[in-house]
Formats: structure tokens, C-alpha cells, sequence
């Protein structure tokens, strides 16, 4: 594409019209800057139950897009997780889950793939996620719709919160500078936040996340089409997103901080708070991660991949996911034996 191109494509997307925000009118409450009031919440609604401090949770997810909760889910929910995924690892030619291979290597370049396509050797390597383990796995399920995510969930959309995807991975991304909702897109794109469940401890030399807090309040990158990336119409790309996210998030004095939290403990973030992963400084250390994404009943209806098809749903305490529409053979394969 010549320069004089590219001007015009970018004075076209310049028009009146092309999104550069969140609509107002679909907007969380708690996002809207002139009228969230959580102390009118909290007193319109009872949280006695809830294992935490809702109050103080809900404002520090105001001022900062970011919660975590300590040991809110129980070891044995997470080992029997990993032993599932474990033994999805070493029998994969059984699964036709997504496999995204994000570093090229001798066997393949970057794509996706089905696992049963995926050597074992490359399955556990770096740069390698799985999609929607949760589909395969009822402990899956179970701790994507852990009762305390659940609860948050539902106090900041006031909707029912659905398991929209998830990824795991054995390593650290090492991944740019990014906010979730240009690449995960929910019907209603305000309707999304991220869940990191940590499967082992986070060290610091693993390649951790990182955050910047306070992000999720900047304004929205226009990728020349909008707010939303799309690979065909965007013009900018995802490494120049990166670039102006930490540049602004510089200028704005947003602190970068790293995470370091234990087996047990749960992360959620706002779909809009600049995160990534830092580089790994020891190779062979393992940084294991259930990552969840979740969208509301209203922003996702049915299943991303056949939206206008009438899903299956399993309901799980206050939240719910639906059936994956191509891996019906394997949905629930590992059944749930926690009892507790």
C-alpha cells in the first residue's frame, strides 16, 4: 500500500461515527465516572455472605481495574485442574481442542492448530496455549465459575457473568503491552473481564505479569476503525498499540506493577487495564496459568463461535458457559471427582 494510500485510508477512518468509546448507555455502573456510587451499592444490596470485604473490593476495582483475592481457591480444586491438564498433555492425539503456537520453531511456525495435531514435546513448550480447557475439563468449569469471581463478577455488571473463553499455558507469554477488549470481543465490549488463576507459585524470575494500575481509565486507542482490532480493517497494528499503550500509560504516571501471587490466589482485571508478561529470566522455570474471560448474559447470548445458534449451558452457582459448539465429543471428557 503507497503512502498516498494510507493517508486516505486514514482520513476515511477519521470520519464522525467510528467508535473511540465505550458505549455509555451499556456501560458497567461502576464505570460511569459521574454516578458510580458504591456506597449507595453496597446499601441497596446484601454481600453478608460473600467471603470478602465487597465494599472495599469494588473500590479498589474503581481506582485501580484490578482486584485480588487471597487463597480463594482451594489447592485441591487447582491440583485436580493440573492433573487434567496434564493428562490432556501426554494423550493428546485424543483432542481436537485449539492449540495456539505463538514462537516458531523447527516444527512449525505461528497458527493454530488441534491438539491431536501437536507433538507432546511441542504441547509443552513455550510459547504454546490451549484454548477452552475449560469445555474438556468439569474441574475446569468449576474453577472458571468459582463462587468468589462469580460474585465480584455479577456486583460490577449486574448480569449474570458467562465463561466466555480461556487459555492455559505452561510458560510466560512475555507478551506486549495490551488491553483484553480489542482481541476478545463481546457483543457488548464493556462486558469483559479477565481472571488470572495462578497453578503453581509465581516466581520472580518466570516471567510474571504485569499491570499498570489505573489504566483501564485511559482513553481508548483508535485503531483507524474504531476500538476493536480487526486484522483486514485496522490500520495500525498490535505492536504499534503496544507502543502508544506504554508511552501513555508513561505520560499519565500510571505505576507498572509486577505480580506475584501464590496457587490459590485469583487476579481479575478490567477488560480495559493495560497488562502483559515480563521476560523470562530463567528459561526452565515454569510459570503455569489458567487465564478465564468472561462477558455477561446480555453481551454474550450464545456461544462465540455459533451465536445465533441456541447453546447448551452449564450452570455453575451465579455463573454459567456454554457447550463449544465443535468439540462436542469432548466436552466434560475429564469428569469433576472433587468433592469439596
Amino acid at each position: 500500500m503507497g503512502t498516498l494510500e494510507k493517508l486516505a485510508r486514514l482520513a476515511k477512518y477519521s470520519i464522525k461515527g467510528v467508535t473511540k468509546e465505550f458505549d455509555r448507555n451499556t456501560l458497567p455502573w461502576i464505570d460511569k465516572a459521574t454516578d458510580a456510587d458504591v456506597d449507595n451499592f453496597m446499601a441497596k444490596n446484601d454481600f453478608s455472605s460473600f467471603p470478602y470485604d465487597m465494599k472495599e473490593k469494588l473500590n479498589f476495582w474503581r481506582k485501580n481495574g484490578y482486584v485480588i483475592f487471597e487463597k480463594a481457591i482451594a489447592k485441591e480444586w487447582i491440583d485436580g485442574f493440573v492433573r487434567d491438564f496434564e493428562s490432556f498433555q501426554e494423550n493428546n492425539e485424543n483432542f481436537d481442542a485449539c492449540v495456539l503456537v505463538e514462537t516458531p520453531s523447527e516444527w512449525t511456525e505461528r497458527g493454530e492448530f488441534k491438539a491431536r495435531e501437536v507433538p507432546t514435546d511441542v504441547l509443552k513448550a513455550k510459547g504454546i496455549k490451549v484454548n477452552d480447557f475449560y469445555n474438556i475439563s468439569e474441574i475446569g468449569k468449576k474453577v472458571m465459575l468459582h463462587p468468589v469471581l462469580m460474585g465480584f463478577l455479577k456486583a460490577i455488571f449486574q448480569d449474570v457473568p458467562v465463561g466466555m473463553q480461556s487459555l492455559n499455558f505452561t510458560y510466560g507469554s512475555q507478551q506486549p503491552a495490551h488491553m483484553d477488549f480489542p482481541y476478545v470481543v463481546s457483543g457488548i465490549p464493556s462486558h469483559l473481564a479477565a481472571a488470572w488463576i495462578p497453578l503453581e507459585d509465581v516466581k520472580a524470575d518466570s516471567g510474571p505479569l504485569f499491570y499498570y494500575a489505573g489504566s483501564h481509565k485511559m482513553k481508548k486507542f483508535n485503531w483507524g476503525n474504531g476500538i476493536i482490532y480487526h486484522v483486514r480493517e485496522s490500520y495500525y497494528t498490535p505492536v504499534q498499540f503496544a507502543n502508544w499503550l506504554e508511552k501513555n500509560c508513561k505520560k499519565n504516571g500510571y505505576k507498572k506493577e509486577v505480580l506475584l501471587i501464590e496457587k490459590g490466589d485469583v487476579l481479575i482485571w478490567h477488560a480495559a487495564l493495560v497488562h502483559g508478561g515480563t521476560v523470562i529470566s530463567n528459561p526452565e522455570q515454569t510459570r503455569k496459568s489458567y487465564v478465564c474471560h468472561y462477558s455477561t448474559k446480555q453481551g454474550l447470548p450464545g456461544h462465540r463461535f455459533a451465536k445465533n445458534e441456541t447453546p447448551t449451558e452449564y450452570k455453575f452457582g451465579e455463573g454459567m458457559c456454554y457447550e463449544h459448539p465443535t468439540l462436542k465429543k469432548e466436552e466434560n471428557f475429564y469428569k469433576d471427582e472433587i468433592t469439596s
